[in-house]
């Protein structure tokens, strides 16, 4: 079982991503476009 990680690149995300590489945990990275509709608020 992994994690599965939402971001965006110039998110603080990268924070997230560099944390589980550091400690090895696996985990599924999947991209959100902070642009599009259904996420945009």
């Amino acid at each position: 079982m992994s994690i599965v990680l939402y971001h965006h690149p110039f998110s603080r995300a990268a924070t997230v991503v560099w944390m589980l590489e550091e400690i090895g945990v696996p985990y599924d990275l999947r991209y959100v476009d902070l642009m599009a509709a259904p996420t945009r608020r």
